[in-house]
């Protein structure tokens, strides 16, 4: 705008919640979600009473994998053994109800009437089987066996036949194996069993003849008492082998006369203490003599060879002691030889006592396995033989079949309901589908909703309007009031929203596309403006196929483009009173340079003359999307208005030119909603809203 006042007219498409537009297209499409909701329930509904209803009563069966009806040991090896087939026992069981052999003696069973049914088909057992229904309940011991049938009688009478051939064949198979099972214990498995247990006790026996009886464990308790016996002596012979050791390696030192060798603490002779104490005495007495007298004086020499013959002495001594040692040594080592000797002797006796023992406790553990198999086997023959004339314990029956009160197929609330949602989601596709195949604005609401633009103006067919047949159809004195009325909204719309500018107003006229009326509605708005007196312009600036030079008749004279060749001023090049008190402005022929021109000075000066000189400015622009230069002429004007065409223009292509207008900054007020039809002259308030009331003279019924 010229002062730069803010006169927007709407929040913008991207601000517009994704629920209220969904609800628009709801509103919109209401007719289609209804009437494939309706037709999709009607289907369900009519399926429902042109089928035939069946029945299905049902015998409830349970089933518990079978135990013996004697033993209650529940660690008994054959029972264990068997466990472990129990799982396969229940589909088993559901095997034989949908066996053939089973459904064919159930048929030869029937009364004749209904084995005549059956008789005549094609496939009788498969035609039966058909109509079989065994259901299981999982996660429990429960089968339910049913029959499917249009008579409930008839279903019941098979059902509860069924079940009972059941039972007799079940039993019947049962009394079969039991009977097998205990005469193949007799004859083959008890004496093959007892053999062994006979050989396993002959081959223990045996064993400990080898043995003279004696049980390898007290041998080898006995060998492990000699082995450590023996390995203590062995340790104390070492310790004193180590000790004589060393006492002979001291004395071996004194002896070769390392002083304070024969001091070493594992001497134990007295004898030679006493001679090594005197010669200390008599070395201490030859020092101190020493110190006194002279070498040869006679107590100095006596003295010395005192100390030589205790020398000597000690030194018998010594020699004395180190043969004694030594033959002491040699006989430790020899006794530790022998005890090593009898200690390799024990050890290999253990091992040979072990492998004994290991022999002995593997046949006396399949001598007792032998014997406990024996005995499991031997309980289950009297268990089989004092059950072999009982019936099957693990199968009976809770419910029988009892007459359905109630159709089983078709369920009409389950046929209903599945109607009722898939009608549903089929209306909402079949919405979808249409919204793609047509997505053209129809209402003003849907502007609002989709665009996010105010509706400032409603404008119906112009039945009555005139004008060329390539050119704006101009309303006349002659038209219904129901065709000027909406161009007086429009008018008093957009003089409130530019009471602020000052000078002249120029407001642009937009339209996504070619074709929507935008050239007509700027023309009677224009008319509409100068109704009141005031001083209008209609430019038409759509410059590439210019039209509202057409009203103003073929005759010859100045126009838009002389004036941007610069050959007549802007007041010779404007057409006065085309219309009634309407001025036009505007090119006679198209020109491919529209979009250059339309941002070349010249035509700048010829808008700023045009403000001068009006009170408004109505500019007709060229399609949003079809020409470059339709949001630079907006931009320029102080209020833009956006055209589209009910029931043709796009929502697509209506958000793409509110998008690059907005881009441009173009002072976009509101839309106008050309070719609405309305319904009634009571709806016509809604239409142009603002509390006018409209006559219903004109108006075009129907929607």
């Amino acid at each position: 705008m010229a002062d730069g006042r803010d006169v927007g007219g709407g929040r913008g498409a991207d601000e517009i919640p994704a629920l209220r537009r969904l609800l628009l297209i709801l509103r919109r499409r209401r007719r289609i979600l209804v009437a494939a909701w309706i037709l999709t329930v009607a289907l369900g509904a009519g399926w429902v009473l042109s089928t035939t209803p069946l029945y299905r009563p049902q015998a409830t069966l349970e089933i518990r994998p079978e135990s013996p009806v004697l033993s209650t040991d529940g660690q008994d090896p054959a029972l264990l053994a068997s466990r472990t087939l129990w799982e396969n026992y229940y589909r088993t069981q559901e095997a034989i109800l949908t066996s053939a052999s089973l459904h064919a003696d159930v048929l030869a069973s029937l009364p004749d009437e209904l084995r005549a049914e059956y008789a005549a088909q094609k496939d009788p057992l498969r035609a039966f089987a058909r109509q079989v229904r065994v259901e299981p309940v999982r996660s429990s011991f429960i089968l339910k066996v049913g029959f499917v049938d249009a008579d409930p009688r008839k279903a019941t009478q098979i059902v509860n036949v069924l079940v009972s051939r059941y039972l007799e064949e079940v039993n019947r198979r049962l009394r079969e194996r039991r009977a097998g099972t205990a005469e193949m214990l007799a004859k083959a498995a008890l004496p093959a069993i007892r053999q062994g247990v006979e050989d396993a006790e002959r081959a223990l026996q045996e064993f400990l003849a080898r043995n003279r009886f004696l049980p390898p464990q007290d041998q080898y308790a006995a060998l492990l008492e000699s082995q450590r016996s023996l390995m203590e002596r062995l340790t104390r012979i070492r310790l004193s082998r180590i000790e004589t050791r060393a006492r002979l390696k001291a004395l071996e030192g004194a002896a070769e006369g390392r002083k304070g060798g024969a001091f070493n603490p594992a001497f134990s002779s007295r004898n030679l203490e006493a001679l090594i104490a005197r010669q200390e005495e008599v070395e201490s007495e030859l020092a101190r003599r020493r110190e006194e007298l002279l070498e040869e004086h006679p107590a100095v020499i006596a003295l010395r060879e005192q100390q030589v013959r205790l020398s000597a002495k000690i030194q018998d001594a010594l020699r004395a002691m180190l043969e004694a040692l030594a033959a002491q040594l040699e006989a430790a080592e020899e006794e530790e030889r022998a005890v090593q000797g009898e200690l390799a002797e024990v050890e290999r006796k253990l091992g040979h006592v072990v492998r004994q023992v290991s022999e002995y406790k593997r046949l006396d553990a399949q001598l007792a396995g032998a014997r406990e198999l024996y005995a499991a086997y031997l309980k289950r023959q009297g268990e089989t033989e004092a059950t072999s004339g009982t019936g099957l314990a693990s199968v009976r029956v809770l419910d029988p079949a009892q007459i359905p009160s109630k159709p089983y197929a078709p369920d009409v609330a389950v046929v209903v309901s599945v109607a009722f949602v898939l009608g549903a989601f089929l209306g909402l596709g079949a919405v979808f589908l249409a919204e793609q195949l047509d997505d053209s604005i129809r209402s003003a609401s849907e502007v609002q909703g989709f665009l996010g633009l105010d509706v400032v103006g409603a404008v119906p067919p112009l039945r009555s309007a005139e004008g060329p047949a390539d050119g704006p159809r101009i309303l006349s004195d002659r038209s219904a009031l129901s065709e000027v009325e909406p161009f007086r909204v429009l008018r008093s719309e957009l003089v409130a929203r530019l009471e602020g500018v000052r000078g002249g107003r120029m407001v642009a006229v937009l339209s996504a596309l070619r074709g929507e009326g935008k050239s007509t509605v700027a023309a009677n708005l224009a008319r509409a403006l100068a109704m009141e007196g005031r001083k209008v312009l209609l430019l038409d600036a759509d410059m590439r196929r210019p039209t509202a030079m057409r009203t103003a008749g073929p005759e010859a004279g100045p126009a838009m483009e002389h004036f941007l060749r610069g050959e007549v001023p802007f007041e010779q090049a404007v057409r006065r009173e085309v219309l009634a008190g309407v001025d036009v402005f505007g090119m006679t022929a198209g020109t491919n340079q529209a979009a250059e021109l339309a941002g070349s000075e010249v035509f700048e000066d010829a808008l700023r003359r045009a403000r001068e000189a009006y009170e408004y400015v109505v500019v007709d622009t060229p399609p949003v999307l079809q020409a470059a230069e339709a949001a630079l002429l907006a931009r320029r004007c102080d209020a833009a208005v956006l055209v589209a065409r009910a029931r043709r223009t796009g929502r697509a292509a209506a958000r793409s030119a509110l998008r690059r207008l907005t881009g441009a900054r173009a002072p976009v007020v509101g839309a106008i909603l050309n070719e609405v039809a309305v319904p009634s002259a009571a709806e016509a308030e809604g239409y142009y809203g603002y509390g006018l009331a409209c006559e219903a003279e004109g108006a075009v019924g129907g929607a």
